[in-house]
């Protein structure tokens, strides 16, 4: 690897051009060495692979960086018998050093080395990790089953190994976790923490508003809403909870507006003109509520909501 020149002060430059000579002459002498560079899994020779030769304990001791040639091959003459490493690297291989022994008066044996591609080489597993999946996979399964509390265990068993999205991921599941448990105070809890990491997730504001709703903490879900980006529609399921909440608050104007959201969003969903004609008979809007019980019976008429607007249809 070349390294950046920098400046130095002329002390320190004088000093380097009478050190230089005596520190070649510790490790130059008559050895030639010589070598062949080859693809570990081809068998073909890689051209331009770097061949590094230090005198052995002595890093600096040594001729510049020597590169192969097209067929592979690198020679060096100039050497001082004794030990030796020769590093090898190549881009896209693993690097590969082995040590030698030179002789000054004799030929020294031809240096095979065959490099491994990067690709081939499987990352050292992490046991911690290995672990913290094999949590993961069991607290899916689990919630697959929709065995909340014993998922919930084994999300928890992974978590403190994780980081970054990884742990955004599981808490969102741990949250899921939650919910199916029945605890959605936690839930909310857990969503918070994903929150401060990832402010933009999309699934957790809509959790969490959805979550709030359910708590009757409709004025805390509304900054969750502010926060979903521009054009991201609020879960219409969560809107008809937010509705309902409004009306059973004598909130009638406010109910209407998200009972209005709904069956936009939703329009062959019987429960948003069901709850949405309720909203028009407690503001006054009788034949709007006449219409949407009509369209309750079509969409749905043998429903939960049936024979109820069948008796508002009789009365109105």
């Amino acid at each position: 690897m070349r390294l950046a020149r920098v400046l130095a002060p002329i002390g320190a430059i004088l000093f380097m051009a009478v050190a230089v000579p005596t520190l070649a002459q510790d490790w130059t002498g008559h050895g030639r060495v010589n070598g062949i560079v080859t693809d570990a899994a081809t068998k073909k020779p890689i051209s331009g692979a770097k061949v590094t030769l230090r005198q052995a304990d002595l890093p600096d001791a040594g001729p510049e960086v020597i590169t192969t040639n097209k067929k592979g091959h690198w020679s060096y003459l100039g050497l001082i018998g004794g030990n030796w490493t020769v590093a090898i690297e190549a881009d896209g291989y693993v690097p590969s050093q082995c040590n030698i022994h030179v002789d000054e008066f004799h030929p020294n044996p031809i240096i095979q080395i065959a490099l491994r591609p990067m690709s081939e080489v499987k990352p050292k597993e992490n046991p911690k990790l290995s672990a913290a999946q094999k949590a993961i996979d069991q607290g899916d399964a689990l919630l697959k089953d929709k065995k909340g509390a014993e998922a919930l265990a084994e999300y928890q068993k992974a978590l403190p190994d994780l980081e970054g999205d990884n742990k955004i991921i599981v808490l969102k599941r741990i949250a899921t976790a939650q919910m199916i448990s029945g605890d959605d105070a936690g839930a909310v809890e857990t969503l918070k923490q994903v929150l401060v990491a990832k402010p933009d997730d999309i699934d957790a504001l809509r959790l969490i508003i959805d979550r709030l709703t359910v708590l009757h903490r409709d004025q805390e879900a509304q900054q969750y809403v502010a926060q979903l980006p521009a054009g991201t529609a609020v879960d219409p399921n969560t809107l008809l909870n937010q509705g309902i909440n409004d009306y059973n608050a004598n909130n009638y104007p406010d109910a209407l507006a998200k009972f209005q959201q709904v069956v936009a969003a939703r329009p062959d969903w019987s429960d948003g003109y069901y709850y949405r004609g309720l909203a028009y008979l407690a503001t006054g809007k009788t034949a709007d509520a006449k219409a949407d019980f009509q369209k309750v019976l079509e969409l749905d008429p043998n429903g939960q909501w049936a024979s109820e607007c069948k008796e508002f249809l009789k009365s109105l």
